[in-house]
Order: structure tokens, then sequence, then C-alpha cells
């Protein structure tokens, strides 16, 4: 069965740390953008995470927003769709679709309980009725489960028709998360060589944290205002000395329990068989009968 999508009906978003944004994570926001152009879809949404309680997660989430949607300074998205209207050349459609597109970023609120769900349940809920809403999810390879817990819990809503998902691979983070640990590896490092996509937020952080600041510059220097990249320099720095580190682990990797893309009417969820012995349902005759026998037993006890 194919699947209708238009601007009505179709939320398209992410979920993600970002902590800090990296020009890495502005591959899976272009990929929300180009999504959104293929399903004629106008808005887009990243969800960030509220935590910033140890040096893995330095920044509060409004400065993450400050340097992915600053209104009056150059900011990562922005730059983001300027590298993106380059690159279409002369396709003036292409374009115009990428200008129009507005990229959402949100973060968890600060209260009790919230979770990244917290923010999506007004967006979804405000297609209310709206029948057969899709949605899709573009997420990185770390945090592939989230698409089973979102199937979870929205997919039963009822005017839920479908979930998808998208998965982005993380190639080159681990050898380019390694190699920032070590100074001297860091020293010789020539950033423009490194892989956008190997830009990933513990490679931000460890250039921080070993007080590489002429390299963290130049990572930034195409993408963010100068006073951007100073302060977040500064707040990373302040995060990363200041807050414990970080003790929790993170959860063993798992296949996800469904096949994309979950449709309603067609994909089901797995009915999960209930453990234990089951229990025979006795007939009113052997209830009477157990009855009259626990009786008599009591009868005789007293008489000895």
């Amino acid at each position: 069965m194919s699947i209708e999508y238009n601007n009505n009906n179709t939320i398209i978003f992410s979920i993600a740390r970002m902590n800090p944004p990296t020009p890495g994570h502005m591959f899976l926001v272009e990929t929300l953008i180009r999504e959104a152009i293929d399903k004629n879809v106008n808005d887009v949404y990243v969800i960030l995470s509220k935590t910033n309680d140890n040096q893995d997660d330095p920044i509060p989430c409004p400065e993450k927003i400050n340097v992915l949607s600053n209104d009056t300074l150059k900011s990562m998205v922005q730059s983001l769709k300027q590298k993106m209207i380059l690159d279409a050349g002369e396709n003036i459609e292409l374009i115009r679709k990428i200008d129009i597109i507005n990229v959402h970023t949100i973060c968890v609120p600060e209260v009790p309980r919230a979770t990244p769900f917290t923010p999506l349940i007004p967006i979804i809920g405000a297609k209310e009725d709206i029948p057969n809403v899709n949605l899709i999810l573009i997420i990185g390879d770390d945090r592939k489960n989230m698409a089973d817990s979102i199937t979870d819990f929205f997919f039963k809503w009822p005017n839920i028709f479908s979930v998808d998902v998208q998965i982005l691979p993380r190639e080159e983070m681990s050898e380019f998360k390694a190699l920032s640990k070590d100074p001297a590896k860091l020293d010789t490092l020539v950033i423009d060589r490194v892989p956008v996509n190997a830009m990933s937020a513990s490679f931000v952080r460890n250039i921080v944290r070993n007080e590489r600041r002429d390299k963290f510059e130049k990572l930034y220097e195409s993408w963010l205002a100068k006073e951007l990249i100073y302060s977040l320099y500064e707040s990373l720095q302040e995060g990363i000395h200041g807050l414990p580190p970080d003790t929790k682990k993170d959860p063993p990797e798992k296949p996800l329990k469904y096949r994309y893309p979950m449709i309603k009417g067609i994909s089901e969820f797995p009915v999960k068989k209930k453990g234990g012995k089951t229990r025979r349902k006795r007939s009113r005759k052997s209830k009477i009968y157990r009855k009259r026998t626990t009786y008599k037993k009591k009868i005789y006890k007293r008489k000895n």
C-alpha cells in the first residue's frame, strides 16, 4: 500500500542531544530538509535533549538553540540552507523549496517527567482532526531504538496512519573521536580534511577539553558568527571543567523490533504470549465436590 504524504498530514522530525551542535549534525538537518522537499512538507522539527548535568552534556538547551537558529546572527541552520541553495545551482524550483522549509528547533521543557515526546504531543495533537497522519523520524544510529518507542506510543493514536524511520550512519566518528583525545594528534590535524560526518559532539568536546581553541574556531568559522563561536567555546569550557563526569552507561544496542514503515491495518504489533501455567477452569460440579470434601475434613479434625 502506498502512503500519501502532503503538507497537512505529514510530520517530519528528529530527536537528538547535539551537545554541542556540530557541522556533523547538519547532515541530519539537511536530510530532514530534503525529506520535506520530497514529501511536499513545509516544516521539520528537531527535538533537543534538556540534559545539562555532566561533562558530556556541558551546555544547556537554550544555548544549542542559539547556535542553531539565532534570529540576528549567522547560525548553523541558516548557513546550511545557504550551502544547499548554492549547491542547487540554477535550479530555481529547488532553491524556492529549500528557502520555504522551516526548521523548528525545540527543547524538551524543564518540567517534571518531561521526555522527548513532550514537545511532540502538541505538534501531533494539532492534527487530531486530520485522518491518516504520517510520522517520519530521521535519527542517528546511536539513538535508533527511539523509533520503536515512538511507534509504541503514537501508532495506537486513532488518526496516526503510518510511522517511518530513516537511520543515519555514524561513519568515521569513532576514529576521529579517539584521535581527538590525544593533544599531540590534535595539533597535527587539519580541520579542513576532517569529513563533516565525523565531526561528532564528542570530537568537539575533546577539542575544547584539550584547549585547542584555534581548531575549534576553524571548525565553526563557515557555520557561525564570530560572536557565537566565542560564546559557544566559553560555555563548553565552563561545562566541561565545572560539571562532574558522565557516569551513566549507554544501554545495550538492540535490533529494531518493528519493520518500517509501520502502516495502520497492515503492520500490527507482535502479540506477546503470557508466561506461566494455564489454570484449568473448574466446573460448578467440581467446586461443589471440593467444598464438601473440605467440610468433611474439618468435621473429622474436630472429632479427633
